[in-house]
């Protein structure tokens, strides 16, 4: 069975603002040597709101599978028999792993964008953290379909502190992005925005 540890919750944690329009140059290239005074290209509304959309399904669906009342019924599942216990847990675990890898193809698509360097590289390697963490849910569901009772039993022994640590791996990613996807003037904001109460 599944430890329960009560108490942990998790904040969203979403970006900024953003300047209107898009991040994209345009349908056509320009072949012209780069002005030595010319802005680079940050984080608009659209990108901000792309990613706040993913970014909250992957907490949302993260948060629920770790939900003390989520974890006490497939507990209670148990007593059905193991079938039943594992559809119980993929219930939990399939969302969020979908979520976390779709947040993750997401940053990589807007990586790929013409952004400031700093911005790209944070895209990226948020892009990997969420995969990396999709990857944990991986091995909680691979535990729970393994034919091994060892293997079963460490699935129930790691998943609380798996999922935990699951939903602590938000935040720096996205401190990281918001310290360089936005331009200075929309940074300024949200740092001067105040901190939304629990």
């Amino acid at each position: 069975m599944i430890r329960t540890l009560v108490g942990m919750a998790l904040a969203l944690v979403l970006l900024g603002c953003g300047s209107e329009g898009t991040s994209d140059t345009g349908a056509e290239a320009d072949t012209s040597e780069p002005s030595q005074t010319e802005a680079p290209t940050y984080f608009v509304e659209k990108d901000t709101a792309t990613i706040n959309v993913l970014a909250a399904a992957a907490q949302k669906a993260t948060t629920r599978a770790r939900a003390d009342a989520a974890i006490d019924r497939c507990n209670q599942a148990t007593e059905q028999g193991i079938a039943a216990y594992r559809t119980c847990l993929h219930d939990l675990l399939d969302p969020a792993q979908a979520k976390l890898t779709a947040l993750a193809a997401g940053l990589s698509k807007l990586a790929d964008q013409e952004l400031p360097p700093a911005c790209v590289t944070e895209l990226s390697r948020a892009s990997d953290a969420f995969s990396a963490l999709g990857e944990q849910v991986g091995a909680l569901l691979k535990g729970i379909e393994s034919p091994q009772r060892a293997a079963q039993m460490k699935t129930a022994r790691t998943y609380v502190a798996t999922v935990d640590r699951v939903n602590q791996g938000y935040a720096g990613p996205f401190e990281q992005m918001t310290k360089v996807c936005y331009s200075p003037e929309d940074l300024a904001k949200i740092t001067a925005s105040p901190t939304p109460s629990d």
